[in-house]
């Protein structure tokens, strides 16, 4: 029997948590939606959702296999991937674009890219970024909206979530007319 809106073990419905997908050792965020005696029903951030045991959710922290973001070499956007190795106070990217570093915690995130978000995009796999607005979050990409209105499929390997975005509401990765020198990150206009 499922109870909605019950406390479940610290997991009452609409926890934010992240659950251990199928048992595989990947840690995704998501929210708890449904309990039952002794499971509860993620539905996590790309869309899918399953049932877990309790050993398989915890609260949102960082551990290997999860998924997250971070701060690439401290470049202003949050690239994806997923913490491979912790030791001794850092932490272990595997980033889905190929690219690994060791940084520290506070450079590193729960993947909770979402509809909305500004990104930098690299669309054509030349590492030149270009801003787009997130229009629909998919299993392994986004369904974006460039700055002249058109739509593009991008996958997440090919991206950079704009976190000061979220409060200015405007990419920070857009050039205005003011702006004379170009990108030393290399972000088109």
């Amino acid at each position: 029997m499922i109870a909605r809106g019950s406390n479940h073990h610290g997991y009452p419905v609409g926890t934010r948590v992240i659950a251990n997908w199928q048992g595989r050792g990947a840690w995704f965020l998501g929210e708890v939606a449904a309990v039952s005696l002794d499971r509860v029903f993620i539905r996590y951030i790309d869309g899918d959702e399953e049932w877990v045991t309790l050993d398989r959710v915890m609260e949102p922290k960082l551990v290997v296999g999860l998924r997250v973001v971070a701060r690439w070499q401290r470049c202003p956007a949050w690239y994806p991937g997923v913490i491979a190795a912790m030791e001794g106070g850092r932490v272990g990217i595997q980033y889905f674009d190929g690219d690994q570093e060791w940084t520290e915690p506070d450079l590193v995130r729960v993947d909770d890219i979402r509809e909305g978000d500004w990104l930098v995009v690299d669309l054509e796999g030349t590492r030149r970024y270009t801003p787009a607005k997130i229009v629909e979050r998919q299993r392994d990409g986004f369904l974006v909206e460039l700055l002249d209105g058109t739509r593009a499929q991008t996958t997440i390997r090919n991206v950079g979530l704009d976190l000061d975005a979220r409060e200015t509401g405007y990419s920070s990765f857009a050039r205005r007319p003011e702006d004379e020198e170009p990108d030393p990150w290399g972000f088109e206009p």
